[in-house]
């Protein structure tokens, strides 16, 4: 097994995180960001945990075998060849819950290749919870992160948030991001966060 925690990789061609062949690869509050793929398992599981997949083509790509599990984060995808999960023939599962997802210029949520017959399809959110039972916790709003474009994805809260100094801040009054309180409520990582 191997185990990420704290890992930020931007800018990549090809995919933030790959693994061929890795069995089982942990990955706890992780940034995927601006690359081809945020996840590439080929033959390998990823377990990603209160992390951030951002501005890449498909956040999730899963290949030959490649399963991927994802709790209390979020994805995005944008653009209208772009896919959260994007899947091959021969691709594994992925599962997960409580996640917070953003779908802009016509992304689609999910894809699944096929050999014959079209690919199946998911547009919406709803979509692939109704057909799969997954992520039935998890939701679709803009996360109200402090400023992605640059790299800062602290939820924005009026009563106070870090900066990346350490500092703290407020943001205007009566403007929470959506990401707060909404995590699985049996993950108890929320207890090793501060107070601002």
């Amino acid at each position: 097994d191997c185990y990420f925690i704290d890992v930020r990789v931007e800018n990549c061609s090809s995919a933030a995180f790959a693994a061929n062949k890795s069995p089982t690869n942990y990955f706890l509050r992780c940034l995927a960001r601006s690359s081809g793929s945020g996840l590439a398992p080929n033959q390998s599981m990823m377990i990603w945990r209160n992390g951030v997949i951002w501005g890449n083509m498909k956040p999730v790509d899963l290949q030959n075998g490649g399963s991927a599990a994802l709790y209390n984060s979020v994805l995005r995808a944008v653009g209208a060849s772009a896919r959260i999960y994007s899947l091959s023939t021969s691709a594994g599962n992925i599962v997960g819950n409580h996640n917070l997802y953003v779908r802009e210029g016509d992304a689609l949520f999910f894809e699944r290749a096929s050999i014959s017959g079209g690919n199946e399809l998911y547009t919406r959110l709803s979509d692939w919870q109704f057909a799969s039972g997954q992520d039935l916790q998890s939701t679709a709003l803009d996360p109200l992160f402090a400023n992605a474009t640059l790299g800062d994805f602290h939820p924005r809260s009026a009563s106070g948030r870090f900066l990346d100094s350490g500092a703290i801040t407020n943001d205007v009054p009566g403007l929470y991001s959506p990401l707060i309180d909404t995590g699985d409520p049996a993950d108890t990582n929320w207890t090793n966060e501060l107070s601002p």
